[in-house]
């Protein structure tokens, strides 16, 4: 059922009031409670990892050691420093939280997070305007508890800002489609060529939205229409073309990066008609379940594939996702070429090796996915007149495992993230403490950039040696050392001499993955360690999963 109110109480129209008497349905005082409840509950799990401040993870670092230096002219730059890019709006806006807030990571993470909260508010309206309310539920605790969404939330990257842009593209189609004032058109053209600047991904949700209207159009014949919304339409090409001018094109490609994706599958091969296009097709579709929606109960332990794959529920999204395309073609096909064809660019682009399909960078699409489920939830309970006075079973089944996975990461804050957990700050902020007058301090060359931002940010009081990389320069772990020691001649003698590395962290920004072979055959840091063991007395040390802290006498013999 549509509606083109924003507004509660839900409207119920004549021909659900035909119905058999359904209590959630009469009771839009029940579906607010049940509704706000899920809300609040998405926001308190976004804003419990905000104040528990996790330590930024390297990629983090890398740009937040951009916005903190950098000033808005040199956020413009194509590349910023260690090779990074984000969206100019992204930037800036970050960058003001920082010039009001200060260096630490609550004012660069405080964008991510209003952009997080912003975007789960903003779904209800869309939420209302194409589903009906066991649906409405649905999507609202899809988006709220998935433990993806929630992460990149408290990110100080431009994923929840890209997750945002995709709900007020919805949302603006939904406000000014209908509308036929020129006034309106010039708003909706000018939003959308605004958003363009805020949101690489965007291109493909308002190109996804001008194509499905577009066609409806040609398919009715409406030409007068169709003329009308070129207007917005040639505003959006006009700003992306622009974008691609001043920006986009002076990009240059990082085969690195490249060549990472291409290590990870996260290009769609070619041709279409391939099995292993196929197969690849159903992996990756199949992926994004559990990142980024999050859906997917992975607190299983059941040691046969198949049966993993059935406990963790992934059936039900799947056949609900099938049965909302099969309603939406049924029922209203320009909004189904809406919600599909940004997937279908997307995936296209991937195949050109333009826009890799990978966890992260697909977190855009998920309120797209999150409609056509819902809308399967809709209309399951629709052909399924048992499920009428039960309309909460599947919404709950559905939110189970973003729930059951956010509330322990709530419990247990040390799993949120998964690998992009990182312990830099605890490392750092330790010796930090525990630092005495005279000591030394030796960052391995994994963590200089952690120790640059933390150094800015926290005031750290001591100065550190930071090691250099010499792996590329050594042809074995005894040559490796060799390379070393005129930075590690520094430490003889001395009393304390503490010593930070990763042991997670095998290559530095714009390195070919596992190379050299010799190198990542053990843990990094490792060829340090021992070599330091054997020349000093260890005092104490401190081992924080990726992260190792060794405080070393070398002025006596071990």
């Amino acid at each position: 059922m549509r509606s083109n109110s924003f507004h509660m109480p839900y409207t119920i129209s004549a021909e659900l009031k035909k119905e058999p008497a359904l209590q959630f349905k009469k009771s839009p005082q029940k579906r607010q409670f049940f509704l706000y409840t899920i809300l609040t509950f998405g926001i308190l799990f976004r804003l419990f990892h905000f104040v528990h401040n996790r330590s930024l993870w390297l990629d983090e670092i890398y740009l937040s050691l951009s916005l903190i230096s950098a000033d808005f002219q040199q956020l413009t730059a194509p590349l910023l420093e260690y090779q990074q890019k984000a969206p100019i709006g992204f930037l800036w806006m970050v960058k003001c939280s920082v010039l009001i807030f200060g260096d630490g990571e609550k004012a660069l993470r405080l964008i991510p997070l209003l952009c997080g909260i912003a975007a789960l508010i903003c779904l209800i309206p869309i939420a209302r305007y194409w589903l009906k309310p066991a649906g409405q539920l649905a999507a609202i605790s899809m988006m709220a508890f998935a433990p993806p969404l929630i992460y990149h939330s408290v990110e100080v990257k431009q994923y929840s800002m890209e997750l945002l842009v995709t709900v007020l593209c919805l949302w603006l189609y939904i406000r000014f489609y209908k509308d036929r004032k020129l006034k309106s058109r010039l708003l909706w053209g000018a939003a959308g060529a605004l958003i363009l600047w805020f949101s690489y991904s965007s291109v493909f949700i308002l190109t996804g939205i001008g194509m499905a209207v577009c066609l409806s159009l040609i398919m009715k014949n409406d030409w007068k229409s169709f003329l009308q919304l070129c207007v917005p339409f040639s505003m959006w090409f006009t700003s992306f073309a622009i974008h691609y001018i001043l920006i986009t094109s002076n990009q240059v490609d990082q085969q690195w990066l490249l060549y990472w994706f291409r290590h990870y599958q996260s290009f769609m091969p070619l041709p279409l008609w391939s099995p292993d296009t196929i197969t690849w097709l159903i992996r990756h579709l199949y992926t994004m379940l559990d990142y980024p929606l999050g859906l997917l109960w992975n607190f299983n332990t059941a040691d046969s594939a198949p049966l993993r794959v059935i406990m963790k529920m992934s059936i039900l999204p799947i056949a609900l996702s099938l049965i909302g395309i099969y309603a939406f073609f049924k029922t209203d096909k320009r909004a189904l070429a809406l919600l599909t064809l940004p997937l279908i660019l997307t995936l296209a682009a991937s195949a050109l090796e333009r826009y890799p399909f990978f966890e992260r960078l697909l977190v855009f699409l998920a309120p797209l996915i999150i409609l056509l489920i819902a809308k399967g939830c809709d209309q399951t309970i629709k052909a399924l007149p048992a499920l009428r006075r039960r309309q909460l079973i599947i919404p709950a089944l559905l939110m189970t495992g973003g729930f059951a996975a956010s509330a322990a990461q709530v419990i247990s804050p040390d799993t949120f993230g998964r690998y992009k957990k990182s312990y830099k700050k605890e490392a750092l902020l330790h010796i930090d403490k525990n630092y005495q007058e005279g000591d030394l301090v030796y960052v391995y060359w994994n963590m200089n950039y952690g120790y640059r931002y933390y150094k800015r940010a926290y005031n750290i009081q001591y100065n550190a040696i930071e090691g250099s990389d010499k792996k590329f320069a050594s042809v074995s772990p005894s040559d490796y050392i060799k390379q070393l020691r005129p930075e590690l001649h520094q430490l003889e003698g001395k009393k304390r001499v503490w010593v930070v590395y990763n042991r997670k962290i095998w290559n530095d920004i714009g390195e070919i993955e596992n190379r050299p072979d010799w190198y990542n055959k053990s843990h990094p840091g490792e060829f340090l360690y021992r070599e330091l063991s054997h020349r000093a007395h260890e005092i104490e040390s401190l081992k924080l999963d990726e992260v190792n802290v060794h405080l070393f006498d070398f002025s006596s013999a071990p």
